[in-house]
């Protein structure tokens, strides 16, 4: 019984993500008017870009998962670390044209560098080398890929070379996750631009609260009761001794959704539903039924700092979801670590 519990525990960290992606929401800045711009007050922070072509951004992401119990912390799996530029390569009135250059990604456990054959196949190279060429509104929201076909096909050559992967480690999964199910699945997700989109999760972590304006101080709201959803705001300018310029500011937020044990039960039933064969799709009910004893509670932690011209300088977030006793946390993080504005060159030395 001990696989298909470490099964199920695995699969509520998915639907984890999928039900709660973080980034909380303020009033929408614009794109009903002329006067946007006047959103902003003296009591507010409107989150807007302030970028000029040639403009250039190096940022390195750290992404690592840990799981409690009781007093037992442990990390689960590689710490994955990613290095790649943003560079603004045209900008209009209404809108900016921005290049995602991917420059490097690591595997540690650890503070040993882990090699992954899989990583070096060309089909997985050739997509992780690709530059994705996307465009914002005038404010920085993201509204779209100009490349997105170019990467869809590449990413359904990548994603078969993981599946022959996974499915010749495991030759009898797939009597229980049928693999021509699963790619079905996963060629249907990139089967639009808002889907290609989704594997670009830095460009959301980085864009996500453009446009908008946040209410300076603490913000409180209960989306439908203390039971269900819940979050906190606190938006404010940061410190003179912390900052770098004047009007850099950060942004604080709060997030927190509980789930009772029969709603937990629906929703992976759900999410197996989907994945696994029919014949032992009603067993897995079953198993969810007797191994759930509570529900199951989902918790975003989420930090994000930004320069005075609406630049990302760091973004954190923490995602931790409770379940039968343990807690599982996934850790992800976003630093600037060199920039040029104006052509000019600056490298971070903290």
């Amino acid at each position: 019984m001990r696989r298909p519990f470490l099964f199920l525990t695995a699969t509520m960290l998915i639907l984890g993500s999928l039900i709660s992606n973080g980034m909380f929401r303020a009033a929408p800045a614009g794109n009903d008017g002329d006067d946007t711009l006047a959103a902003e007050t003296d009591s507010s922070i409107y989150v807007c870009a302030f970028f000029s072509k040639n403009d250039t951004m190096r940022y390195v992401r750290n992404k690592v998962k840990f799981k409690v119990i009781g007093n037992d912390t442990t990390q689960q799996g590689a710490r994955t670390e990613s290095e790649f530029m943003i560079i603004v390569k045209d900008s209009t009135e209404k809108s900016y044209t921005m290049e995602y250059v991917p420059l490097g990604f690591r595997q540690y456990k650890g503070d040993t560098l882990v090699n992954s054959p899989m990583l070096e196949t060309p089909a997985i190279k050739k997509l992780a080398n690709l530059r994705c060429v996307f465009t914002t509104d005038e404010y920085g929201t993201l509204t779209g890929i100009k490349n997105w076909k170019e990467i869809r096909d590449k990413a359904g050559k990548a994603m078969d070379v993981m599946l022959d992967s996974v499915y010749r480690v495991s030759p009898g999964l797939d009597s229980l996750m049928p693999r021509s199910r699963y790619k079905s699945m996963l060629t249907l997700s990139l089967s639009s631009e808002q889907g290609v989109m989704s594997l670009y999760d830095e460009l959301q972590l980085l864009f996500g609260l453009h446009g908008q304006v946040f209410d300076l101080g603490n913000t409180s709201l209960n989306e439908q009761d203390k039971d269900s959803t819940v979050y906190a705001v606190n938006a404010s300018y940061i410190d003179e001794d912390e900052r770098e310029f004047e009007g850099d500011y950060k942004i604080y937020g709060v997030t927190s959704q509980n789930f009772t044990k029969e709603e937990t039960s629906k929703m992976l039933s759900g999410v197996f539903g989907m994945f696994l064969a029919d014949s032992v799709s009603g067993k897995m009910d079953k198993l969810i039924t007797n191994s759930l004893s509570t529900g199951m509670s989902i918790t975003n932690l989420e930090d994000y700092r930004y320069f005075f011209n609406g630049w990302p300088s760091l973004m954190k977030r923490q995602r931790i979801v409770e379940v039968m006793g343990q807690e599982h946390i996934n850790v992800d993080m976003i630093e600037w670590k060199e920039r040029a504005w104006q052509n000019v060159w600056f490298k971070w030395t903290n």
